[in-house]
């Protein structure tokens, strides 16, 4: 709700804050790591093997070279330690 009492059109990746009865402000959540904002202004947890973006407004996964880095959960690239290689995950379950 505005100062002369219309409702607040609160713009994309925010949302009223609530704190007050009239709504009167527009926040958006504080997003910990591994998190994004989403249009709503509210955070959300990317999935295992992704990562937010530089903006943090959408989840990621980096492009690994596999003959020499593996992908971790956290939806980054790492390299293999000295003489060894990448194992491919469907080889991983067998």
């Amino acid at each position: 709700m505005t100062e002369v009492g219309k409702c607040l059109d609160c713009g994309e990746f925010t949302r009223p804050d609530g704190v007050d009865e009239s709504n009167r402000i527009c926040v958006s959540e504080n997003c910990t790591i591994g998190e994004i904002l989403m249009p709503d202004g509210t955070c959300s947890e990317c999935a295992p093997y992704s990562h937010p973006d530089s903006d943090a407004k959408k989840c990621i996964t980096d492009t690994c070279d596999y003959t020499v880095e593996f992908l971790e959960v956290t939806g980054t690239c790492k390299d293999c330690e000295e003489y060894t290689y990448p194992v491919p995950v469907d080889e991983e379950t067998k």
